[in-house]
């Protein structure tokens, strides 16, 4: 396992840093670019590995700017099938604004 050794409280998490990276990928695919600004990220829930089958997306809302890195319990598999989705809810880890643009950010006061 990936993540094995990123424990918080004795218990493993998913990294931050992992749900940066699914952001960052999935916004330069879906905003064409290889310059993408995050902005105004939350990060909402942890994401704990282990205890069944789970489907971890990230969906990029162009249109509004936005993403969320969610994921979904699915039901096993029997050996040589896909997995099927759950009646489960999504749980949403982390969010935030993501544009194209990788310029710094600068802070501005009115005068």
């Amino acid at each position: 396992q990936l993540v094995a050794d990123h424990l918080v409280r004795g218990r493993v998490v998913f990294p931050a840093a992992g749900f940066l990276e699914m952001a960052r990928h999935s916004g330069a695919l879906a905003l064409d670019t290889e310059a993408l600004c995050l902005r105004r990220i939350y990060f909402l829930q942890p994401l704990l590995p282990g205890g069944g089958a789970s489907e971890v997306a990230c969906e990029v809302d162009t249109s509004a700017g936005r993403f969320e890195v969610r994921s979904r319990r699915v039901a096993a598999p029997a050996f040589g099938t896909e997995l099927a989705r759950g009646d489960s809810p999504a749980a949403v880890h982390c969010a935030g604004d993501a544009a194209a643009g990788g310029g710094a950010l600068v802070a501005t006061t009115a005068a």
